[in-house]
């Protein structure tokens, strides 16, 4: 049974979600009121990756690449893909890659 696109999307947002309660204190804070000004919701963020990429700059500045290569990690954990880390691959690059790799692996159920 091939994943469907629901369960991908919810798998990336609990990554998303993991990524951030990486960071202790009031930056976890400061990423949920930037999300909130955003006029998004937590659950939006998957379809708007660029916009996520900015608030997690915006809110953890040079940070923000330990945070966005943590989510990435943590969604290829999630779909059961090894995962490597790119120099300069943007988050929504991460997403892209895993969803065609999802496309030639063999039909799995998430674990």
């Amino acid at each position: 049974m091939r994943l469907e696109d629901r369960e991908i999307r919810a798998c990336l947002s609990a990554s998303i979600m993991e990524g951030i309660q990486l960071v202790d204190g009031p930056q976890n804070d400061t990423f949920h009121a930037n999300v909130v000004a955003s006029g998004l919701t937590e659950e939006e963020l998957t379809d708007h990756l660029d916009l996520l990429c900015t608030i997690l700059e915006k809110t953890f500045g040079t940070g923000s690449f330990t945070v966005r290569r943590a989510i990435a990690k943590e969604f290829y954990s999630k779909l059961g893909l090894p995962f490597e880390a790119y120099l300069g691959k943007k988050l929504s690059g991460y997403v892209a890659d895993a969803e065609q790799r999802l496309k030639t692996k063999p039909a799995t159920n998430l674990g």
